[in-house]
């Protein structure tokens, strides 16, 4: 379980981390914003099931759970950033968050369903 909460903290570290990549790649070619974003978004499908990690949040305590939220109000605050910069970019990728939630959703539900 603890081993679960440092993946999803790695994950919103690296998350976190990419966002001003986002901001300075976005240019009018737009390629390495893509690269980045595939990169990203692989990254997570592998590391990060946003199902499982509700789940176990639900029976932790608060003191673990700090530096997630933490992280998790960085990227918040990272995406209010980017749209004020450049609300196309943070409107593509707000949907690209919505798309990944949905990916890993349906990941989560097959497994249950091969079980």
């Amino acid at each position: 379980m603890k081993e679960e909460l440092q993946q999803a903290k790695n994950v919103m570290i690296v998350e976190l981390c990419t966002l001003p990549l986002f901001l300075i790649t976005y240019t009018e070619d737009r390629l390495f914003f893509w690269i980045i974003l595939l990169l990203l978004d692989s990254y997570l499908i592998k590391h990060l099931n946003i199902v499982e990690i509700s789940m176990m949040i639900k029976e932790q305590k608060m003191e673990e759970l700090r530096p997630i939220m933490v992280l998790s109000m960085g990227v918040f605050v990272g995406y209010i950033i980017i749209c004020i910069k450049n609300l196309p970019l943070g409107l593509s990728l707000i949907v690209n968050d919505i798309i990944m939630d949905l990916v890993s959703f349906y990941m989560y539900m097959n497994k249950e369903n091969k079980k």
